[in-house]
């Protein structure tokens, strides 16, 4: 499973439908670090941890991880990739890793967060449901001329997107409802976010306009407090002037990682 070149352009997918029917976040992590670090890790065993029996389909699945997750903006993005998964991460902080690869990667998955899922969070809205997102994807293919998706892709879409947002920690299921979990960022995840942040299609040397920083839940009054106490750490430099939170990286990308995750 060879990494790919990647560029914002590129037009919608439906890899979403694969990787929204990967029962656990771990086994997507697994299958790309088996990829990625095969003598750490077995890629037999985590071909039958998918449950999947025919070789056809254990493909088709290798593939849309491949598509969604091992896609990369530069050589420098590639390489923060491939340090973060030479480290033993907990859950938690994987699950934001992945979100935010996600973010980078694939347009479908990137529109959805940000048109419709943030929207709603920072609305104060308790719960979002198939409908709200079946009807949001039915709007970005009447606008897009490209996309020809059946009534029943777009239904599988919305379902799958809304299961991967629960496996990422952002919903719970409560009965037919799915209901909004307060996320928080970890100081490891602040500085990580920090890198997410060039890589992602609008990026910025200031957070503050960088529109990553709304996708990661995070407000701009905190973002400020955080990062001020994080610049601490020796890490990063920041300036703030009241408007703009602009930072700069001190050490290269393994170091970095190095000193967050041992």
């Amino acid at each position: 499973m060879d990494s790919e070149a990647y560029s914002y352009e590129q037009q919608y997918d439906t890899s979403i439908n694969i990787i929204g029917s990967i029962k656990e976040l771990d086994t997507i992590s697994n299958l790309i670090k088996a990829e990625l670090y095969p003598d750490i890790m077995d890629i037999e065993l985590v071909k039958r941890e998918l449950g999947i029996r025919t070789e056809k389909s254990i493909s088709r699945v290798e593939h849309g991880v491949k598509k969604a997750f091992m896609s990369f903006v530069s050589e420098e993005h590639e390489q923060f990739f491939h340090k973060i998964f030479s480290k033993d991460i907990n859950k938690a902080d994987m699950s934001f890793i992945l979100y935010w690869q996600l973010l980078v990667t694939n347009p479908l998955f990137r529109e959805i967060t940000k048109g419709l899922f943030v929207k709603y969070y920072f609305e104060g809205r308790v719960h979002i449901d198939t409908d709200d997102v079946l009807g949001y994807v039915l709007e970005l293919k009447n606008k897009n001329e490209t996309v020809d998706w059946s009534e029943s892709t777009i239904k599988i879409i919305a379902n799958k997107y809304l299961n991967l947002m629960a496996k990422f920690g952002f919903l719970e299921k409560k009965g037919r409802k799915r209901i909004f979990v307060y996320a928080t960022l970890s100081p490891e995840l602040q500085v990580i976010a920090l890198y997410f942040s060039r890589f992602y299609p609008s990026g910025s040397s200031s957070v503050l306009s960088n529109e990553l920083a709304k996708l990661s839940f995070i407000s701009q009054d905190d973002l400020v407090h955080k990062y001020k106490k994080l610049s601490k750490n020796g890490l990063f430099d920041m300036s703030f002037n009241g408007e703009a939170l602009a930072f700069k990286l001190n050490d290269d990308i393994e170091r970095v990682i190095d000193v967050l995750y041992g």
